[in-house]
């Protein structure tokens, strides 16, 4: 397959880490994979899988065709929660696990403004969060749903663009919401309402605050020295603020061109926090500490060469793994989270998404070739590689129970990883 190399495609994929960019709130429990980045939101995985695959690669359990989409798959029990697109209509599917079938869906028409490009896909961007007995999903032009679990029914609904005036971002509304105590997250955009906050149940409004342009990253909740933050990476900084009220606690620059900051920033247990972008921009590592009730941030690192554009980065250890570059191959690099130094670039994969489990990195590129590989401060071993996919796989896996689940804009795997090479 031909991969896209100009640079209005380059800005299409700075979407995707935005698809999906949640850390699933801590009460989003019960859920094996609730939403964006998994059971902790950073893209690690429980439980065990092979050491290795088969020449054909893992057992396929089944596959289906689906409609345009970049969204990802949450995971609850025998269900799975994704976005689809069937001519002007978007919809949240529910398929069931073990057969890939359709249990429902919600369709509605999508919200057009100007500007608005398809030219890379038709949508949906955002991935679903479960929550209890809801699922909530966000569409293409910005129109939030909190949809009943079982039957896809909706319970309550909220166009950002229309009420709120939220942030017409070219590539469409990626990211995803948060579910924070009683309440539902979600960044817009809207003069007064860059993030909004919505009661779970009902929907209501229960506070909105700043006006910050909207990016396409998704906001996550953290802990610093005991004081919750909400971190909303946003068009043109990284913002933490109070989740009750949405009050602003700090601010650091991260500009881009075309406003596009898409990856999920990496909070960690020595306070720090890891943001990367393409679009002039680069990689910046933050140190948050609490001294007399305020937050200071410390910037400990900044590097022009190191650029998510989309795909993900892990940290394990002291050591961040990601696919870095913002045009072309670009390389899958590790590098030192202390000091930011490349401890080594391995050349020839493409832009890639990447998870983590038993030890084990789990790699799928833009042209859907699967990779199970060891990553570590020394540098890169495929241990097993297979192509699988075709339409552009720009969505990252989802591993639940040793059972994995890939897609690209057309298509969904559902591949068994706990099978030993035979």
């Amino acid at each position: 397959m031909n991969r896209p190399r100009n640079r209005r495609t380059m800005q299409t994929a700075g979407i995707l880490l935005g698809l999906t960019l949640v850390v699933c709130g801590a009460n989003a429990a019960n859920a094996q994979w609730p939403g964006w980045g998994g059971p902790h939101g950073n893209f690690k995985a429980d439980g065990k899988i092979a050491d290795s695959w088969p020449d054909g690669g893992p057992r396929q359990l089944w596959s289906r065709e689906i409609g345009d989409a970049y969204s990802s798959i949450s995971v609850d029990g025998d269900r799975l929660y994704t976005m689809s697109r069937e001519g002007n209509k978007e919809m949240a599917v529910a398929l069931d696990a073990r057969t890939g079938k359709t249990i429902w869906e919600h369709s509605y028409p999508e919200t057009q403004f100007e500007g608005l490009s398809k030219q890379f896909g038709e949508g949906a961007n955002s991935t679903p969060l479960i929550h209890g007995d809801h699922v909530y999903v966000a569409g293409m032009g910005g129109q939030l749903f909190c949809l009943e679990k079982e039957t896809g029914k909706e319970i309550w609904h909220h166009n950002l663009m229309e009420e709120f005036g939220a942030t017409p971002l070219i590539w469409g509304y990626a990211s995803s919401p948060f579910v924070y105590k009683e309440t539902l997250i979600a960044l817009v955009g809207g003069e007064g309402a860059s993030i909004v906050a919505f009661h779970l149940l009902d929907g209501k409004v229960m506070w909105k605050t700043e006006s910050f342009a909207n990016g396409y990253a998704s906001p996550v909740v953290i802990n610093v020295d005991g004081d919750e933050q909400l971190i909303a990476f946003m068009a043109e900084q990284v913002v933490g603020l109070d989740p009750s009220n949405g009050k602003v606690k700090w601010s650091h620059p991260h500009k881009t061109d075309y406003g596009i900051n898409a990856c999920n920033p990496i909070w960690s247990e020595d306070n720090t926090l890891f943001l990367s972008s393409g679009y002039n921009n680069g990689s910046r590592m933050l140190k948050l500490t609490q001294v007399d009730g305020k937050t200071i941030v410390e910037e400990l690192w900044f590097s022009r060469k190191l650029k998510i554009q989309f795909g993900n980065a892990i940290r394990n250890g002291d050591h961040l793994y990601f696919s870095s570059g913002h045009s072309g191959s670009g390389f899958l690099v590790g590098v030192d989270a202390e000091t930011g130094a490349l401890a080594w670039r391995k050349r020839g994969i493409p832009r890639a998404s990447v998870i983590f489990a038993d030890g084990k990195f789990i790699i799928l590129d833009e042209d859907g070739k699967l990779t199970l590989a060891n990553l570590n401060p020394e540098g890169y071993e495929a241990i097993s590689q297979v192509q699988l996919l075709k339409k552009v796989a720009w969505t990252p896996p989802s591993l639940v129970n040793g059972t994995l689940y890939i897609r690209d804009r057309k298509k969904i795997l559902a591949l068994d990883l706990l099978e030993q090479e035979s």
